[in-house]
């Protein structure tokens, strides 16, 4: 599905984010970013042109084909995140926001793409409505949250410069300022007093093991299951078990 529908999300990576580098002399990015995009190309023509083979020989593959957009357009968008929180916040020169590189590509381009499917019996996406809302958020949440927590992501974060804030009021109007910028005025003042905020996470989840403990699942069929929790005295040995495998 990704192959058929990079029409949808790949762009969301390698215009604006590739366009991103080149304004700030990433060439090296560029060239890879370049080379890729022109394979994207070939598989956005040739994907969906798939896509609209199968549907067309049996409309029992109509339900098929929309539970597996609904599945990874989702699973896309969630990833996604992260070259939002990219392209907001760790771009010294910036070409555009998030929020405005999804309404280009994903909103005007997907949209035309859903809208040109349904005459196949397919509809927009689960979860489409709350990826366009989302625009406005993602960036900025996902940003906090990896400040908040750089114990356990080994992101290196900071606190949006006042230019850096302001650049982002004028691109979220609706949002940033009533949501996002108190939090990060207040993250300032306790780092100006040495208390930068850091969660610990080993604490916030309060069921997160120590270092010295392992997990194994029940079953090999069970493995997103919850684990059972080894003694202390087998640690040493099946780490010894995994070293001589890998």
């Amino acid at each position: 599905m990704s192959f058929s529908f990079e029409y949808v999300l790949t762009n969301l990576v390698f215009v604006p984010f590739m366009s991103g580098a080149a304004h700030n002399g990433d060439m090296s990015t560029v060239t890879f970013g370049f080379s890729a995009q022109s394979d994207e190309s070939r598989h956005m023509t040739l994907g969906i042109e798939c896509i609209k083979f199968m549907l067309e020989q049996d409309p029992a593959n109509v339900p098929i084909v929309q539970k597996w957009i609904d599945k990874w357009l989702w699973r896309g968008y969630r990833l996604l995140t992260i070259v939002a929180m990219m392209q907001d916040y760790m771009l010294p020169k910036r070409v555009m926001s998030w929020k405005e590189a999804w309404e280009m590509y994903a909103e005007e381009n997907g949209g035309a793409l859903f809208r040109d499917l349904a005459r196949y019996g397919i509809r927009e996406p689960k979860g489409w409505k709350e990826a366009c809302a989302g625009k406005d958020h993602i960036s900025h949440q996902a940003w906090n949250t990896f400040y908040n927590y750089a114990a356990a992501a080994p992101f290196h974060t900071w606190i949006p410069k006042e230019d850096e804030m302001q650049w982002l009021s004028e691109k979220y109007p609706d949002t940033f300022d009533k949501y996002y910028r108190p939090r990060f005025e207040h993250f300032h003042a306790q780092q100006q007093q040495g208390k930068r905020l850091q969660q610990d996470a080993a604490h916030a989840v309060h069921h997160l093991p120590g270092p010295h403990v392992l997990y194994r699942a029940r079953r090999s069929d069970q493995d997103l299951l919850p684990r059972v929790r080894l003694p202390r005295r087998q640690v040493p040995l099946l780490q010894r078990r995994l070293q001589r495998n890998f």
